[in-house]
């Protein structure tokens, strides 16, 4: 699939104009099947092979499949406003079989098709201003993270990639999965950066300590940035981050969460 700079703000603005034309105020109630009606897609789940949705199309006609395998509903929501976004936006091809991988594509490196049908995603089921409202005067937590997985009823995935877009709080989450960081996404401005592909958990993190099975849960902790950041130059040995994580269990694996800690001198 054709890689190339992708187009996120026609990505949002088409995500928004769906909003406005079916006068959607609450995301959470989305008429999916209603919206493919009127836009001659027709919808249906089923056992897919290699993918989790599937879009087919002719010039005015098309179809949208989704794995009857996906028992997450929030997962299910996403991967269809995910193939919504390829039937909006990509009227060029005729065919996409979105996998998991394809589903995590979020920027640079990626296939841009893929980039623009998540950020459209996202827009639909959490719009910007509503995102930010609902983040507005919060500190930022694990707990908030989950409050607004439930608010958007989104996964908990797709909720913290979009705190990176738009939260209050600079920060990276990371995905790992038995023990080996399988993809990350920062904020624009998170000033701390990774040099390798995938590798595992590092050390003396609260995440390595959820891999070994010494903790079930746990509040935020203070680590040393160059733990997780040790082939960044500019990682300084006076750096510190905060972390958290949320276990996935059923997949053995974790969403961590990283941001800024800032020393107060008057503790010493």
């Amino acid at each position: 699939m054709m890689k190339g700079i992708a187009n996120k703000h026609r990505a949002r603005t088409a995500a928004e104009s769906i909003l406005e034309k079916y006068y959607i105020n609450d995301p959470c109630e989305l008429p999916f099947k209603a919206i493919m009606g009127a836009e001659n897609v027709y919808y249906q789940e089923r056992k897919l092979k290699g993918c989790l949705g599937n879009m087919v199309r002719n010039q005015r006609h098309g179809s949208i499949t989704v794995s009857n395998e996906i028992t997450y509903e929030p997962q299910k929501r996403f991967v269809t406003a995910h193939e919504l976004g390829h039937w909006f936006l990509h009227k060029d091809v005729p065919n996409f079989n979105c996998d998991d991988k394809k589903l995590h594509e979020w920027h640079g490196g990626g296939s841009k098709y893929e980039i623009e049908a998540n950020t459209f995603a996202s827009e639909l089921l959490m719009p910007h201003i509503l995102f930010k409202a609902c983040c507005q005067g919060k500190v930022f937590s694990r707990a908030l993270i989950e409050e607004l997985s439930n608010k958007f009823y989104t996964s908990l995935t797709a909720t913290a990639f979009r705190f990176t877009d738009i939260g209050n709080e600079s920060l990276m989450v990371v995905y790992s999965q038995n023990g080996f960081i399988k993809w990350y996404k920062p904020s624009s401005d998170f000033r701390f950066s990774f040099y390798e592909g995938r590798s595992p958990i590092p050390k003396g993190t609260v995440t390595e300590s959820y891999y070994a099975k010494e903790l079930d849960d746990h509040e935020t902790e203070v680590v040393v940035a160059q733990k997780w950041f040790h082939n960044d130059w500019s990682t300084k040995e006076d750096h510190y981050l905060n972390e958290c994580i949320i276990p996935l269990k059923k997949l053995n694996a974790c969403l961590t969460f990283l941001w800024e800690h800032e020393v107060n001198f008057e503790e010493f």
